[in-house]
């Protein structure tokens, strides 16, 4: 999984990528809060890559 945190006017403020299993979900969440509050969160997904992420 490739994770961007950008702010409020759409500027990069880091990039990162991250394993792509059920357990490692969390980090991504852990790393944006690095960067302050977070508002948003999108998900793009290629087949069930992104399911596990989602809520059931």
């Amino acid at each position: 999984m490739f994770a961007a945190a950008v702010d409020h006017l759409g500027g990069v403020l880091g990039t990162e990528s991250f394993p792509t299993t059920a357990n490692c979900y969390r980090r991504p969440l852990r790393w944006l809060g690095s960067f302050g509050p977070v508002h948003t969160v999108g998900v793009e997904g290629t087949g069930s890559y992104g399911s596990p992420s989602r809520p059931t």
